[in-house]
């Protein structure tokens, strides 16, 4: 009985004094704490069509180092080029993990959360949804993650005939400009998807 307790004993001392593998992840915490989507720093910004009218005013979020990015952050307007309102709401960041050059790194994104309001070029109001934060999967350079991201869920009555399937589909496209060109963030069938587009 007493070899019993002391080789229990000792399995015990020994398995919680061995090494334990934990995964660092780099810039996981860039944008601070996100539980709520939003970042802890950020900045407004106006964003000009060529044409110098505004095209849309906002927060971009501003990352630990206080280095701005092309992230949207909280409410946003974004307005048609002949200066009407084209739409509203608010904006949150996420983040999945990607391997990188030095091991484990996160990615951030942005999605469309709560209640936004669409207008044609005239201004009137066209829809009017709510986006729900909903858990989606994405392919990954490490293989899969999954993340949260805001989605179209219900078509409100009064927009039953005229908020078709293809507009629900393009309304919950996000998409990040970079120099580049821009990161084009579709959801589809439980999934995210991510494509590039260049600017040349």
């Amino acid at each position: 009985m007493r070899i019993n307790l002391f080789v229990s004993l000792l399995l015990v001392v020994v398995a919680s004094c061995s090494p334990k593998n934990y995964a660092v992840v780099t810039n996981e915490f860039r944008y601070g704490d996100l539980s709520d989507g939003l970042p802890d720093l950020d900045s407004t910004v106006t964003i000009n069509y060529e044409s110098r009218k505004v095209k849309a005013i906002g927060n971009y979020a501003l990352a630990d180092d206080n280095t701005s990015s092309n992230l949207k952050a909280g409410y946003w307007k974004e307005y048609h080029e002949n200066g009407n309102l084209k739409s509203e709401g608010n904006y949150k960041l996420g983040s999945f993990l990607q391997c990188c050059t030095g091991g484990l790194c996160s990615d951030y994104y942005m999605y469309r959360d709560g209640k936004w309001k669409y207008y044609n070029e005239k201004g009137e109001l066209e829809y009017e949804v709510e986006f729900i934060p909903s858990r989606l999967h994405v392919k990954t350079s490490c293989g899969s993650d999954s993340l949260t991201f805001g989605l179209i869920k219900t078509i409100p009555l009064e927009y039953a005939g005229t908020l078709t399937p293809d507009i629900m589909y393009e309304l919950q496209k996000v998409e990040t400009e970079q120099n580049f060109g821009s990161i084009i963030y579709t959801p589809l069938n439980g999934n995210l998807y991510i494509d590039w587009k260049t600017k040349y």
